[in-house]
């Protein structure tokens, strides 16, 4: 094998590697999905949701887009700095096989501030499945009437086939 050769083989070695690591990071962090639920665009508009949410905790700019089609990175908005906020249902319904989850939030800051109330989260939701109503904190960013609701926290609780 040529020096060439060798080096190749030996990258693609530790792009495996890391490939499976970062793969087991994944599951460790974000889970993984019962394989049946909605689409794969509804899948991974569902996985894109927790990752904003957990991308937001590590402190670096979080990139938000709704669905799962592909856009041109400059049509993408930046969050500057998402912050966690205290999420409280305040309408709507979980959803279940004919209808969409609709919650509403009312959020308020780390200090118990309010900040808006009826908020919906930008983080897609499959539609027809059932949600638990986000735990308490979610994440959010901007001031005022400019203030984006990103995460509630919301969370699957059954698939639903339609």
């Amino acid at each position: 094998m040529t020096e060439y050769g060798e080096q190749l083989a030996n990258m693609m070695r530790r792009l495996e590697t890391a490939e499976s690591a970062l793969a087991a990071l994944r599951r460790g962090v974000f889970g993984e999905l019962p394989p049946g639920i909605g689409s794969v665009e509804d899948r991974l508009a569902a996985i894109e949701r927790t990752q904003v949410g957990a991308l937001a905790a590590m402190g670096d700019p979080v990139v938000v887009h709704s669905g799962a089609s592909a856009v041109d990175a400059n049509e993408l908005p930046i969050v500057e700095s998402a912050i966690p906020v205290k999420v409280t249902m305040d309408g709507g319904v979980g959803g279940s096989a004919s209808t969409d989850c609709s919650y509403t939030y009312s959020v308020d800051d780390k200090y118990g501030y309010k900040i808006a109330e009826d908020m919906t989260p930008e983080a897609p939701r499959i539609p027809k499945t059932q949600y638990a109503a986000g735990d308490g904190w979610g994440w959010g960013c901007g001031e005022g009437d400019d203030f984006i609701l990103l995460d509630a926290g919301e969370k699957e609780v059954a698939e639903v086939i339609t």
